[in-house]
């Protein structure tokens, strides 16, 4: 199913409004629809939602309770212009009633959260979900400093969301109350609240949309920076060496990038601070025709101190609304960005029966395969306890050939057929990568050895004993100390997680260059044998025939005529 992120976490999700939603009635945000924060959190099927908007509600009704109250003594005062001795039972109710409020607040940020800190552990479990499955060339394209940064900063960006927009929720309730407050004390200062009021948010608004474009180029020229940054991270040794390449790269690209990210940041967020000024001018304006423009249109002298109290709480509710809305802002762009990733990772999902028990093959056959645009078309077959090897020279297509058998490119003309029946579409190509362990030049060591629980310890010691490895390398929970070994050590323990794996197609690229004569001969001479005993289907590539000596049955040779030999 061809799903973003919304149709990802799907299933974590409660219905938004009463009933419950079925496969054949998606909710109506999935599929392209934006996440919002206020969305994800309070669509979490953790959030006991009817709890929290209870608790809002009270929070919400007490505040605009004290602000009444308050409304009341203070225009209660202005119309005796007397002294007026301390009114305890006034006091003892708004003590009652300020408990209520910081209590409500507390149990509707608790709750708030909580369910924030479980949206971001979904949206960790899905990211990761995602990139188990995700197209490989995808993963190649995006790259993994990207994924590690937009990971990052969503988890961060939207854990701070949390308490910022409950307040800011809270306080926009609140401004809608007082404006039924202000209705209720002077008709008159309810149309120049809204006069006022609607004008600024109006303007606010109008303000924010036309800042969008700017926000936009804003990230562009940041991520063009970060990209640069990786550039440099990873070429950090080259850099060393060659001083022309560090002042090329860093004085003048990196130095450029940075500018224009200042720059674009900077005028991006001048305005914003516009659209900020506009909305605390509109309500400084409305303060001033409360306090000095107002009075003279109305009756009573207790109406003018009850408005002008309510027009200080909107301001001070402006505050925390402006606070609240750049941080939700922040989150939405952030979910947006994660979003559009999920989407460019690919739809790759197979389910468990889809991956059970479609390991073991009789026969890969290569019909006509073509790796790559205009190079060589590749026919072969290969059977359960043989030995295929691809030889070529660099860059001749060995690494993607051995790609294209274990699934993880897709060829461009030609197909890979399995038992007869050819890998056509995301699932079935899902399903071959199952069947496959493989260690490649780039091979990543883990911390650890994962997915060996039918392993036991004995077995893998022995066999990486055997590959010329000291215990110490291994600790408890089989853990990994490899921050000391060589490459060539740890492509030996990438090899031994591929055989232990015990998958009935294993390949192996180029992992004979550069090993010692023991690890060459006990290769040949006992590992492929043992494969090959087990009924497992291996591939090795190598530069030359002469690298890996009589123990393939065939090989194919990715800078000559194609298929040679034949089966044992």
């Amino acid at each position: 199913m061809n799903q973003c992120l919304l149709g990802d976490i799907a299933s974590a999700f409660a219905p938004m409004s009463a009933g419950v939603h079925t496969s054949a009635q998606p909710p109506d945000w999935e599929l392209g629809r934006f996440v919002t924060f206020i969305r994800l959190i309070f669509g979490h099927r953790t959030l006991r939602r009817s709890q929290l908007v209870a608790w809002l509600a009270v929070a919400t009704l007490s505040t605009m309770a004290a602000v009444a109250l308050l409304g009341s003594m203070v225009g209660t005062q202005t119309a005796n212009g007397q002294p007026r001795t301390v009114d305890l039972s006034g006091l003892a109710l708004f003590m009652l009633i300020a408990v209520l409020m910081v209590l409500s607040q507390y149990k509707a940020l608790d709750m708030t959260m909580e369910a924030t800190e479980a949206a971001v552990d979904m949206l960790r479990r899905r990211f990761s979900h995602a990139i188990r499955f995700a197209d490989p060339q995808a993963l190649e394209r995006i790259g993994s400093a990207r994924l590690f940064a937009t990971m990052t900063r969503v988890t961060t960006v939207v854990e701070e969301a949390g308490s910022q927009v409950i307040y800011g929720l809270i306080t926009g309730a609140l401004m809608l109350l007082v404006g039924v407050y202000v209705l209720f004390v002077s008709p008159l200062a309810f149309a120049v609240l809204a006069f006022f009021g609607g004008g600024t948010v109006f303007l606010y608004r109008r303000r924010r949309a036309e800042a969008d474009p700017a926000l936009e180029a804003a990230r562009d020229a940041e991520k063009r920076y970060l990209d640069l940054f990786v550039q440099l991270l990873d070429g950090r040794k080259e850099v060393r060496f060659g001083s022309a390449i560090g002042e090329d790269l860093v004085d003048t690209y990196l130095s450029a990038a940075e500018a224009e990210s200042h720059a674009r940041k900077s005028f991006a967020a001048r305005q914003v601070r516009i659209a900020t000024i506009l909305a605390y001018s509109g309500f400084y304006l409305l303060l001033a025709a409360m306090v000095f423009a107002l009075p003279q249109y109305l009756a009573k002298e207790a109406e003018v101190g009850k408005l002008v109290l309510s027009t200080l709480f909107l301001l001070l509710s402006v505050n925390v609304l402006m606070r609240a809305l750049p941080v939700l802002s922040r989150a939405n762009v952030a979910l947006d960005d994660l979003n559009t990733l999920m989407r460019r990772l690919g739809p790759i999902e197979p389910d468990a029966d889809e991956l059970a028990g479609v390991e073991a093959f009789e026969e890969l056959r290569l019909t006509d395969l073509q790796p790559r645009t205009g190079g060589p078309r590749f026919s072969a077959s290969l059977k359960p306890g043989g030995v295929t090897a691809i030889v070529g020279g660099n860059g001749s297509g060995k690494t993607l050939l051995l790609k294209v058998l274990c699934g993880l490119h897709r060829p461009v003309a030609g197909s890979l057929s399995v038992d007869g029946t050819a890998l056509e579409d995301d699932h079935d190509w899902a399903a071959h990568q199952s069947r496959c362990a493989a260690v490649f030049q780039d091979g990543h060591l883990f911390d650890r050895f994962y997915g060996l629980d039918g392993i036991d310890d004995a077995a893998l010691e022995a066999l990486v004993a055997e590959m010329g490895i000291g215990p110490d390398v291994l600790g408890a929970g089989r853990e990994i100390h490899g921050e000391r070994l060589s490459p060539l050590l740890r492509r030996r323990l990438l090899v031994a997680g591929a055989v232990l794996a015990d998958k009935p197609l294993v390949l192996f690229d180029d992992i004979l260059s550069g090993q010692d004569r023991a690890f060459c001969t006990w290769f040949a001479k006992a590992l492929v044998p043992r494969l090959r005993a087990r009924g497992a289907c291996v591939v090795i590539t190598a530069p030359s025939a002469d690298d890996i000596g009589d123990i393939a049955d065939q090989t194919i040779r990715t800078d000559g005529p194609g298929l040679q030999g034949a089966e044992r």
